[in-house]
């Protein structure tokens, strides 16, 4: 049924701090941006990041299934993959991002470090055994 991760979107509160920290402090490259709508993509290899605020969601979801509460609560950890762990954490460290978890050695060999994001999700930053 599914055949590859596309998107992840993600409930922010102030959209315009949200699209600068995506695109300065993480460097993220903007697919779409609609400043009116509150709405943008970054991508991320072959996958989306989409920033959408209450407003936006409401309008795009039946308000039945959307709870403002989702905005308030972080549900989930994005994981992403770089070349070098030690070469992202300077970089996101000299940037200003908020480290919670310097890089380490997983016991399944991938090396991993995680940042929370002005919204509060957690990234998972991995770099994959050669």
């Amino acid at each position: 049924m599914f055949t590859k991760f596309i998107a992840i979107g993600l409930f922010v509160r102030d959209f315009q701090s949200a699209f600068t920290y995506y695109k300065t402090i993480l460097k993220l490259k903007v697919k779409t941006k609609n400043s009116k709508n509150e709405f943008a993509e970054f991508e991320v290899g072959n996958t989306t990041i989409g920033l959408v605020t209450e407003k936006t969601a409401s309008s795009m979801f039946n308000s039945h299934y959307f709870s403002k509460k989702a905005i308030n609560e972080q549900s989930f950890t994005i994981t992403v993959q770089v070349e070098s762990v030690k070469k992202s954490y300077d970089e996101l460290k000299s940037s200003g991002a908020t480290i919670i978890s310097p890089p380490k050695v997983m016991p399944w060999g991938w090396t991993v470090m995680c940042i929370k994001d002005i919204e509060g999700y957690i990234w998972e930053i991995c770099e994959l055994p050669k």
